[in-house]
């Protein structure tokens, strides 16, 4: 017959180890952020189009904005999946030709970007920190519709003719940025709470406009500047 104490020990050791473990302090965040987009301009379509069109690249630099869920591997490492949205149009005419009573040729482009995104983000220090920054890392999905409309010389005859040229589609991209948050009101558990946001991201991605454009290269990357709030859960 076992003894009384070794039963006794025997019971307080199950019961340790059938313990549950402390609950964990954070399990992620949720991201909205605002900013602005700067297209890169590096490719056919932005080149073509500046040289002969009275615009600039920068006259497409505009607001993105959109929300991100960070889940939690560790405490220094988290998956992101994220979705914004970037749309801006630009009224232009030709630079070196008018029509034959002088006036300009007016036309309007338009870009829109639809990044659905996922990713790593890095906490160098963790996330049971006033300030934590970070390092982000991922991959994309990009949705994007381009558009010209208005009026466009021929290139043979120089006419001017009424047109509308478009393209949709959706290509795989890449990305990295960093960042930190910062926090302002404290959660109940360490770790959680209101926290503000900032960030820069670099998105690297073209497109292939083939329904209008013969082809034609269309650079859908740039930088990213982002502002916002996260709440951690």
């Amino acid at each position: 017959m076992a003894h009384p104490d070794r039963v006794r020990s025997l019971l307080l050791v199950l019961a340790s180890l059938s313990a549950p473990g402390p609950a964990r302090a954070t399990d992620g965040a949720l991201v909205f952020r605002l900013g602005s987009f700067f297209p890169g301009g590096e490719s056919q379509v932005w080149t073509l189009n500046t040289e002969t069109f009275d615009f600039e690249v920068a006259d497409f630099n505009y607001v993105m904005g959109g929300v991100e869920l960070d889940l939690e591997l560790t405490n220094y490492l988290d998956v992101a999946i994220g979705f914004d949205g970037y749309s801006r149009r630009v009224d232009s005419t030709y630079r070196d030709f008018v029509r034959d009573d002088g006036t300009d040729i007016p036309q309007s482009f338009k870009l829109k970007v639809l990044p659905i995104t996922a990713g790593l983000r890095f906490l160098p220090l963790g996330k049971f920190r006033k300030l934590i920054p970070h390092v982000a890392v991922g991959a994309g999905l990009y949705y994007f519709e381009y558009l010209e409309e208005g009026d466009f010389i021929n290139a043979t005859s120089f006419e001017v003719f009424p047109g509308t040229f478009q393209d949709r589609g959706l290509d795989p991209g890449l990305l990295a940025g960093a960042g930190a948050e910062y926090r302002f009101s404290k959660g109940i558990d360490p770790g959680e709470g209101w926290y503000l946001f900032g960030q820069f991201r670099r998105h690297w991605v073209s497109a292939e406009l083939k329904r209008d454009f013969g082809g034609e290269n269309l650079e859908l990357g740039g930088d990213e500047f982002a502002f916002g709030l996260s709440l951690r859960f």
